[in-house]
């Protein structure tokens, strides 16, 4: 992966945690890598362009359900994350050389210890992020309901992309923008577990260019393959 996205071995960490389990678990490794000491500050916000992404479960699951997608579709959604995240990561390496960090001693832990802090970690993190999809979904449908001159799918392209899909999957370079995009939603669960993305005025721009190389990716890997 250092290989590839020209990435140190604790931000490649955080980058391929963000490709299996999904935005905001990315943020919240470079969250924890920062407060243990094995990132620096520019490292930490360097990474927050590209360490936020669609995890391969809801890709390959939720999404590969829809039949506009389904496997093949979701495959290409997926192809075009990593290839867009990759080319946002090469430009900020070139603009924005940073220093590597030393890594910090790590007290042990036994192994008990650790499953369980992960296990608790886990349950409060579904909480967590639960209750920001509920909140702007709850937002959408009143916007929805008191000015039904709105379009919901835009709505929820917006705010909640979950919703965005359940309202209709049109095309898959469209699901590709929402993947890449992520959604108001998504933006304010990593506020909440990260200080340092308060910092990034540029991360809602980094977001919105995500979508549009990966719409295109993926628009032109459908001409090529479907």
């Amino acid at each position: 992966m250092g290989r590839i996205f020209k990435t140190t071995p604790e931000e490649s960490l955080a980058l391929f945690l963000s490709f299996l389990l999904g935005y905001p678990i990315g943020v919240k490794t470079l969250e924890e890598e920062y407060s243990l000491g094995l990132i620096t500050k520019k490292q930490y916000i360097f990474c927050l362009c590209f360490s936020n992404n669609c995890g391969a479960a809801f890709i390959f699951s939720y999404l590969a359900s829809f039949p506009t997608v389904g496997k093949k579709g979701a495959l290409i959604i997926f192809l075009s994350q990593i290839l867009s995240t990759a080319a946002i990561a090469r430009v900020k390496q070139k603009n924005s050389r940073h220093p590597y960090a030393l890594s910090a001693f790590i007290p042990h832990t036994s192994a008990a210890r650790l499953i369980s802090l992960s296990v608790k970690d886990a349950c409060r993190n579904m909480c967590h992020l639960g209750g920001f999809v509920l909140f702007f979904s709850g937002i959408c449908g009143a916007l929805s309901a008191l000015l039904p001159f709105l379009d919901e799918d835009k709505l929820y392209l917006i705010f909640e992309i979950s919703g965005f899909f359940r309202a209709g999957a049109k095309s898959i370079p469209l699901c590709a923008f929402a993947v890449g995009w992520g959604g108001i939603c998504v933006y304010m669960q990593s506020l909440a577990i990260s200080d340092t993305l308060n910092e990034m005025k540029s991360y809602l721009f980094y977001k919105v260019l995500n979508g549009a190389l990966m719409a295109l990716i993926s628009w032109v890997f459908c001409k090529i393959f479907l």
